[in-house]
């Protein structure tokens, strides 16, 4: 199964070597399965210690930046904790029903403050990987290789357990 595209937007890049090497790794194994795009958008600066009036304005204007990438022919799904989890499974069948449905998924990954409320609501549906906190460096990859699982699941390969 072959999607037709799937782009994955994030603030800031992937700075530790490991991080990005574990990215490049899932997009290598994605390419003969899908076409997957990663746009860093730029991450606003905060001060030091930034009051919730600073951390609402640079969210908004991130929120900005990220909605320039919906045109209303994808189906977006924001990452939030708050989200809905869900299994492998449900994510690979997620994807077959977009391909059927020909519209392009965009993932959307938040600053270390999240995303803004524009952002959340998006979507249909918000994804969480669990209540638990993350590095979005770490969520980056994470979804990656949980994208390549779907695939796998879809194309009937040995990875999925």
């Amino acid at each position: 199964m072959r999607l037709i595209g799937i782009l994955i937007a994030a603030p800031g890049r992937l700075k530790e070597p490991w991080w990005r090497e574990a990215a490049r790794e899932y997009q290598k194994r994605l390419r003969p399965m899908a076409q997957i795009k990663i746009v860093e958008i730029k991450e606003e600066p905060l001060p030091s210690k930034p009051s919730a009036k600073d951390i609402g304005l640079a969210l908004d204007k991130e929120a900005g930046s990220l909605a320039r990438l919906i045109t209303g022919n994808e189906t977006a799904v924001p990452l939030s904790a708050a989200g809905r989890p869900m299994t492998s499974e449900a994510l690979a069948e997620f994807i077959a029903e977009q391909n059927l449905n020909s519209r392009e998924i965009v993932f959307l990954i938040g600053s270390s403050h999240g995303l803004s409320p524009q952002i959340l609501t998006m979507g249909a549906w918000n994804l969480s990987f669990g209540p638990m906190t993350f590095p979005r460096q770490m969520i980056r990859v994470m979804l990656l290789e949980q994208i390549y699982r779907a695939y796998t699941i879809l194309n009937h390969m040995p990875y999925h357990k």
